[in-house]
């Protein structure tokens, strides 16, 4: 577990260090986000919620334009896991100046049974863009009680201004201990050669990470 936060904390930094290496710079530290714009979600489930909360950042550069970038983050989160959104940042202009968008990867950020997201939460945001332009981005999106999972993930052709509907990779429904297991710990890669190709992997437990006891586990035979 902390391992994979480790290498997600290093991907982050290294897409930071990109954006200063290859992006005309910023006069200054610029504010990415503001207030929460899931604010009038309703609260669903158990857990508490911290509005305006913004965890789990995640930076992407075009590399077909230095000055387009795009940083995607959970939008207040749950103190039991997901959060009630994810919100992608974009700049066109080295970071001077930013705006926000979503993809409809939960209920709060539009989702629904027609276009795929009606999920209550949405958690671990993942950015990539390809070698033409088009950027990716994925979630793990969970009902409530954290028996449904998903992985889930969108497109922009249009530097992270808009996004596609969402592609459902997997979506296992089972209580924990029990049936497919849960997937988590997403992530999404561009093929930086091939603009048609694009890859996601994820781990599936019978427990979400963040609520697993490890005393419930078998011990090792000796």
């Amino acid at each position: 577990m902390r391992l994979l936060r480790w290498i997600t904390t290093g991907a982050a930094a290294i897409a930071v260090f990109a954006v200063a290496a290859f992006a005309p710079a910023a006069s200054g530290p610029v504010d990415v986000s503001g207030l929460s714009q899931f604010a009038a979600c309703a609260n669903v489930g158990s857990g508490t919620n911290f509005p305006n909360s913004e965890v789990e950042p995640f930076v992407a550069v075009n590399p077909t334009n230095p000055s387009n970038i795009v940083g995607v983050f959970q939008q207040d989160r749950w103190s039991n896991g997901g959060a009630h959104g994810l919100v992608a940042s974009t700049s066109h202009d080295g970071g001077s100046t930013w705006s926000e968008s979503w993809a409809h990867f939960s209920i709060c950020s539009g989702g629904t049974a027609a276009n795929g997201g009606n999920y209550d939460r949405a958690s671990d945001p993942w950015v990539s863009f390809a070698p033409n332009g088009d950027a990716y981005q994925s979630s793990l999106s969970a009902s409530a009680d954290l028996t449904v999972s998903a992985v889930l993930v969108s497109k922009s052709i249009d530097g992270g201004d808009t996004w596609s509907a969402p592609t459902t990779l997997a979506r296992n429904v089972s209580a924990f201990g029990e049936g497919p297991g849960f997937n988590d710990k997403e992530s999404i890669t561009a093929d930086p050669t091939n603009a048609n190709n694009v890859y996601a992997v994820w781990d599936r437990s019978r427990f979400p990470s963040d609520n697993a006891d490890v005393t419930s586990q078998p011990l090792p035979e000796r």
